[in-house]
């Protein structure tokens, strides 16, 4: 016996939600994302593209930017609201839509300016760059972050995204609440793991020396 499967959320696009937006854009306008087929999606899994229609209560018809095929029929659970700003987030949780094509294309276009580092809420994704990013790691960086704790009352969503932010919110909360604290470094193989469980060994390592100057002087 087949089950009745949950009908896509489209609310976003319809009229009364999209026309009560402060700039009344009309929803058969808005650019939104569309999953690729899976035979297409090699490189990229969704595609920008156009609500041409609103067909029902879960399906909308859409055209994919810069294709001269005829607008086609789309589940709403394909379709995602695009943000238009060409702005990037240094925390998803700040993106004005949290879907997946948002996520991946701001990750994207940090990483190619050499931005590895996202907060996701006080979660860090990074991408492994495959290459030495001089600019994230010299030596007036790792001062940043020393200095940002030194008070004990570092907020990890005050400083740009860093595992060296991560490692001092750990140190923060280990002197204030006297608690043991964990650092939890995960991904697939070659995700950079293991030069990231260095960075942070080598900032934890700063800040003993740090410590250990001033306490001589």
């Amino acid at each position: 016996m087949k089950t009745a499967q949950p009908k896509s959320d489209i609310t976003w696009a319809s009229p009364s939600i999209l026309f009560s937006h402060p700039h009344h854009f009309n929803p058969l306008d808005q650019r939104v994302w569309i999953a690729l087929p899976p035979k297409e999606a090699t490189e990229q899994v969704f595609k920008p593209g156009k609500v041409v229609n609103i067909v029902d209560t879960d399906t909308l018809s859409v055209r994919y930017e810069g294709d001269s095929r005829e607008a086609f029929n789309m589940k709403g659970d394909k379709v995602f609201p695009l943000d238009t700003s060409d702005q990037d987030y240094n925390n998803l949780m700040d993106l004005p839509f949290i879907n997946e094509p948002e996520v991946i294309n701001n990750i994207q276009k940090r990483y190619q300016d050499d931005q590895i580092f996202s907060y996701l809420g006080s979660s860090l994704i990074s991408v492994n760059p495959y290459k030495y990013i001089h600019k994230l790691f010299e030596n007036k960086v790792l001062e940043q972050y020393q200095e940002a704790i030194r008070n004990l009352q570092f907020d990890i969503k005050e400083l740009p995204s860093h595992i060296f932010a991560v490692t001092g919110n750990a140190v923060v909360n280990l002197l204030n609440t006297q608690k043991n604290q964990a650092i939890v470094i995960s991904g697939e193989s070659g995700a950079g793991k293991t030069e990231l469980a260095k960075l942070s060994t080598k900032f934890l390592a700063s800040l003993a020396s740090n410590i250990s100057m001033k306490t001589q002087k």
